[in-house]
């Protein structure tokens, strides 16, 4: 029987929808059997029968939620009968249908709680890469709009994009944006390859799969936000993509694990173990950055784990607390090593192409640079030439990078607005005439 003993147990948020489209859930609840509780194990549940809800499943709706198009609903049961069959509990348990025995696979609960929800690391996977994809489209959007878009110069009226306060951005950005899409493709193919030939997906990669769908997509949404900025006004209208864009890149950040919560769940397994880390990458441009937060991230390692290594469990949270930032920047230099070395990995044969690392570490560095000086693991002196470093490598490489942001369009159709297409003063003024006369009439 599946059950929602308290309002606490009702599944807030699935896309249960209230129409007759039969649905078919997996409901992760606790087995308990002989009121001994054995943790919480999948089920497979068919929501409908006969095009109506199942008797004892009950769902009401949420509400509307701006931007997107799901049926999101809270869901309860009450004492809803399934078959022995629909546990999907294959490596983490097993139950003897004849007399109720159960033999566990793995002792920790924990680790049976982990292993149930193993499928979330391919849904983590699967947000970094729409976070990405949704800055890819806004960087399109803007850098077309750019174009177009004409401002007053000293030689004249002058696309927007001939500003440097304008283009550098995107072409930042997109460095990051490009690098960081290497990373969550790498992931991805790793996690299915692990599930594929050995059934689970290791700690370590688990690990590596939170910080970054966490970076990406806190990424994702500065890029939403700098772009419908740098589009003026025209950026807050619904036709220009930029709100659905916000409200798509903030549902990455809290969907399959709160980028809060999974990154200091990482922290903690990190500090836990001796500081296991990427390989120095090849490229003399890439690796002598690479060791710059390679000393950055031990540091923090050390710092942080000196800290929480008190024998007064009392002391822990307030310490931790106390940690918190240190522990943050730890995991972003982390996360930068990563990314950089799957994208290293990916362009070692186009070496023209290993500027876009380079870019992306230099910004990495410079937003760690209070934490570094901090630290006192790069001099002052050295984070204002590495600023300068990226200064003169943006100014190289802005026309190419622009030139690989007008690639991101491969779906004219979806990216079409207003602003990106066309002459948009054009089309404005066609929907006023079209509503004055239409007014007329």
């Amino acid at each position: 029987m599946l059950n929602s003993p308290s309002d606490a147990s009702f599944k807030f948020m699935p896309n249960t929808s209230l129409c007759c489209l039969p649905k078919i859930a997996v409901v992760m609840a606790r087995l308990k059997v002989r009121g001994e509780d054995f943790g919480v194990v999948p089920f497979l549940m068919p929501l409908h029968e006969d095009g109506h809800l199942r008797s004892g499943v009950r769902v009401t709706e949420i509400g509307y939620k701006p931007g997107f198009g799901l049926d999101n609903c809270i869901t309860s049961f009450d004492n809803v009968s399934i078959p022995y069959e629909s546990m999907l509990s294959e490596g983490i348990l097993s139950l003897k249908q004849e007399d109720g025995t159960v033999t566990l696979h793995e002792e920790s609960s924990r680790k049976r709680f982990l292993m149930a929800m193993q499928r979330v690391q391919f849904g983590k996977v699967c947000m970094a890469v729409g976070g990405l994809g949704v800055g890819k489209a806004s960087l399109y959007i803007t850098s077309k709009y750019g174009k177009r878009r004409k401002t007053f110069s000293v030689e004249g009226d002058v696309p927007l994009v001939r500003y440097h306060s304008f283009s550098n951005q995107l072409v930042e950005y997109a460095a990051g944006v490009i690098v960081q899409s290497f990373w969550a493709f790498d992931l991805g193919l790793q996690a299915f390859e692990y599930e594929s030939k050995r059934g689970s997906i290791p700690e370590r990669l688990k690990t590596e799969i939170a910080i970054s769908k966490s970076l990406t997509t806190w990424f994702a949404r500065d890029v939403v936000v700098k772009c419908r900025e740098l589009c003026g006004a025209q950026g807050m209208f619904s036709m220009n993509k930029f709100p659905g864009y916000y409200a798509m890149v903030n549902g990455c950040i809290t969907a399959e694990g709160d980028n809060l919560v999974i990154m200091q769940k990482a922290a903690r397994d990190l500090l836990s173990t001796s500081p296991e880390l990427p390989d120095r990458p090849e490229s003399p441009q890439v690796a002598d950055l690479f060791d710059i937060l390679k000393e950055n991230y031990l540091s923090l390692h050390s710092r942080v784990g000196s800290l929480l290594s008190v024998k007064e469990k009392s002391d822990y949270f307030s310490l931790w607390n106390k940690a918190s930032e240190d522990m943050m920047d730890m995991l972003k230099s982390l996360g930068a090593m990563y990314a950089a070395c799957s994208a290293e990995k990916s362009l070692r044969n186009e070496n023209h192409h290993l500027f876009l690392v380079e870019i992306y570490l230099l910004d990495c560095i410079e937003k760690l640079s209070a934490s570094m000086a901090f630290q006192g693991s790069v001099s002052l002196d050295s984070l204002r030439s590495l600023q300068s470093r990226k200064g003169r490598l943006v100014s190289e490489r802005r026309s190419e990078i622009l030139d690989l942001i007008d690639q991101f369009g491969l779906d004219k159709v979806g990216l079409k607005t207003p602003i990106s297409h066309g002459d948009y003063v054009e089309w404005y003024s066609r929907q006023h005439n079209e509503g004055v006369e239409s007014a007329r009439q």
